[in-house]
């Protein structure tokens, strides 16, 4: 594949196809790549898509410093998508050779950009998204976890964020703590991918470690456990970076830093 080669792929096991992002020659940041694996030993290239915008032969959309399809998430006919500051946007993959753009919804500005994962809660109409904190100084405000409610596909609502400490309203920074001091990221980054529709959203927060949420009142998020690990190699924090919940509640989470893995189970309320 072109570029750099894939970022965050996503197996749809179902209709046994991978989305991938992936960079193409004469575009901006990665596009969409949606392959058949039907045949695992010879993948095979359905289509590609490219945000309006993306083409070098076009400017950038106003305010916008980073363009680019993060990664795909798949609920019935459509596919959900972080595109960073661009914000979300939905694709009807009913043909799936030929995905049409039915909705965009961008909450930068004000809020801090680089739109993540939208993850679509299975058996229910909730997305949930993360924009990713970029900034190893956080230089800029660190990023959210949002919830949006998408009954209607074409016409995706936020209907309420999420943080783990109370954030000032006019910078948008935690008002307790020494997060944005004690060195690396601090903010949203990976979830969980494999939620279903009663269990906790299990975040990674970089020098905030791992946050584990109940969203089953959408309106109002609420933290139930986080832990953070130690840092190491001279890093007085962590970066932690991903999170896997196995069929038996065990926790495995990975740093960004080379910290090693965790491995933790949940044992508070549900």
């Amino acid at each position: 594949m072109y570029g750099r080669g894939t970022h965050r792929p996503i197996l749809d096991e179902e209709n046994r196809l991978l989305y991938c992002s992936c960079g193409a020659e004469g575009y901006r940041g990665n596009i969409l790549w949606i392959l058949d694996i039907d045949d695992p030993a010879n993948p095979k290239v359905v289509t590609q898509y490219a945000v309006e915008g993306q083409s070098e032969k076009t400017p950038l959309p106003p305010g916008v410093k980073t363009l680019q399809v993060h990664q795909a998430n798949r609920r019935g006919d459509y596919l959900y998508i972080g595109c960073a500051d661009w914000g979300l946007i939905v694709l009807d993959v009913k043909d799936i050779s030929n995905p049409k753009q039915i909705a965009h919804f961008n909450t930068t500005p004000p809020y801090p950009g680089h739109c993540h994962t939208v993850l679509p809660v299975p058996e229910t109409d909730l997305l949930v998204v993360t924009h990713e904190s970029t900034s190893f100084d956080v230089a800029e405000a660190p990023g959210f976890i949002f919830i949006y409610d998408a009954k209607i596909p074409s016409n995706p609502v936020p209907i309420s964020t999420w943080m783990p400490y109370p954030v000032d309203p006019k910078t948008l920074y935690p008002k307790e703590g020494d997060w944005t001091t004690r060195g690396g990221r601090y903010g949203a980054h990976n979830l969980w991918e494999f939620m279903g529709p009663d269990d906790f959203v299990y975040t990674t927060w970089f020098n905030g470690g791992l946050r584990i949420v109940d969203i089953s009142d959408p309106f109002r998020p609420e933290e139930v456990g986080y832990y953070i690990p130690a840092g190491c190699n001279g890093k007085p924090t962590p970066q932690s970076n991903d999170v896997f919940v196995d069929g038996r509640g065990l926790i495995y989470v990975s740093d960004r830093w080379g910290c090693g893995l965790d491995i933790l189970e949940y044992t508070g309320p549900r």
